[in-house]
């Protein structure tokens, strides 16, 4: 969820511009001939490595879609702790600017409709949206030591809150051929004002 920068250094850097240009090549090949006719020789001659390169970055060719689900966690895990408060609102804008950041970037959207057609690759979000629900959740018990069962159930609401106007408004914007505004809807569902 939250903007994904390389890290310094030039191995990490390298890294990073590989696993994305494997992930492009995938999405690419998914929209021009169809996920299931897509092989995984395709989408790494398409992004000029080998195959066992592939398999350095990747599993599946369905993980090929998804190359920053593990550093998005983290740098969402440390936007959360560096917010001077726990809050729905607080949790909710820093969302609101990762969306802005987000449907910046066009792969992003050519993603976002493949999910809309491609079970296994819904599926697949669908696991990782809950490792971004449990981050949202931690944060919002983070100050409370011994949490209620109400006290879990009010954090995993305002998570589940936030991950699915997420996940509701990127899909809207996905399909969408108008003006749709991902980061209003979010604002104005989530935190109650258009931003």
């Amino acid at each position: 969820m939250t903007e994904i920068t390389a890290p310094p250094g030039r191995r990490a850097q390298k890294t990073a511009a590989t696993r994305r240009a494997i992930a492009e090549a995938a999405i690419e090949l998914f929209v021009e001939q169809g996920y299931g006719k897509t092989t995984i020789d395709e989408i790494a001659d398409r992004a000029g490595v080998s195959r066992r390169s592939f398999f350095n970055y990747f599993e599946t060719k369905q993980a090929a879609a998804f190359p920053d689900h593990e550093a998005r966690i983290e740098m969402l895990e440390t936007s959360l702790t560096a917010l001077p408060e726990v809050s729905l609102e607080s949790a909710a804008r820093l969302v609101i600017d990762e969306v802005e950041r987000f449907t910046a970037d066009p792969i992003h959207r050519h993603r976002y409709r493949l999910l809309l057609h491609i079970p296994e690759l819904r599926e697949h979000d669908m696991r990782d949206d809950l490792d971004y629900e449990d981050v949202f959740t931690r944060h919002f018990l983070r100050s409370t030591r011994e949490p209620s069962a109400d006290q879990r159930f009010a954090a995993r609401l305002a998570a589940s809150r936030i991950i699915g106007a997420y996940r509701a408004a990127l899909f809207t914007w996905a399909e969408a051929d108008d003006d749709f505004d991902p980061a209003v809807a979010i604002a104005d569902m989530v935190v109650g004002t258009p931003d």
